[in-house]
């Protein structure tokens, strides 16, 4: 199976006003994919009609990311894998921000990422 190329955009180059206008207070979910420095998370809705794929380098952009996401004014459920510890310092920070936390098994993402 072929994989695909996706585009992602830096936390800063993403216009969140314009996000918020197309949530209109819909929840969503924000998907993390957890790296030592360059962290990647898709935040998407049920119905489909928002998918952004965003990249950030922690520490430095984390608190930049944590406000934008705050300012979206929904609910965000922040999903993270369970492997390592280079996100414990997100999920401190994710939950420091009111945000509920899932952890996802590795394997399943792996196994999730051949499907799609």
């Amino acid at each position: 199976m072929k994989k695909h190329t996706y585009r992602s955009k830096n936390v800063n180059k993403i216009n969140f006003t314009q996000v918020k206008e197309r949530l209109a207070n819909e929840s969503a979910v924000f998907a993390i994919d957890i790296a030592k420095e360059k962290q990647y998370g898709l935040l998407s809705n049920a119905s489909g009609t928002v998918s952004e794929l965003i990249w950030w380098t922690h520490p430095e952009q984390t608190v930049e990311l944590l406000n934008a996401l705050k300012g979206l004014e929904c609910q965000i459920d922040i999903v993270i894998e369970s492997t390592g510890t280079y996100g414990d310092a997100l999920r401190f920070q994710f939950r420091t921000c009111g945000f509920e936390i899932y952890q996802m098994n590795a394997k399943r993402v792996k196994d999730a990422s051949e499907i799609y």
